[in-house]
């Protein structure tokens, strides 16, 4: 199946989703935060990518604008707990930065596993959300500027 990345700092969440998408034949590698995460996707990037929003360090929102700006087109599944009154605000701020898809917690295995299942078949079907034409190389993000 599919090699997805879980970032997220509650090890029991992380745990949890692996659990899920393990019984669905999906290889699962964690990660503890945004900085983390996206070591991990460099040295091996992955097919799909669940990130937390609210994360100490770097946060999902900004882990997912950079891997946006690396020129990844892999799917990215944002989650988020404690967003009774503002689902909306995170929704649209974490589409914004780069995420296919949204999911509040708390959530369901089935809930998990169907969404990332979406996002997977749309992703393999030639369309993509957020094309890599114009990839910023993370190598590049602090070379001197020409004069």
């Amino acid at each position: 199946m599919a090699d997805v990345l879980v970032v997220d700092d509650d090890p029991t969440i992380r745990t949890l989703i692996r659990c899920a998408l393990e019984q669905y034949g999906h290889i699962v590698r964690e990660a503890e935060d945004g900085n983390a995460g996206l070591q991990e996707f460099l040295s091996a990037p992955a097919d799909l990518v669940v990130a937390d929003i609210g994360m100490p360090q770097l946060n999902g929102l900004e882990m997912i604008a950079k891997l946006r700006r690396w020129g990844t087109s892999a799917p990215i599944l944002a989650i988020s707990g404690g967003v009774s009154g503002g689902a909306s605000d995170l929704l649209f701020s974490s589409v914004m930065q780069g995420a296919s898809g949204f999911l509040p917690k708390p959530f369901t295995a089935q809930e998990l596993v169907r969404l990332v299942s979406e996002l997977l078949a749309l992703h393999s079907s030639d369309f993509q959300l957020w094309p890599s034409a114009k990839a910023e190389q993370p190598e590049q993000q602090h070379t001197e500027s020409g004069g």
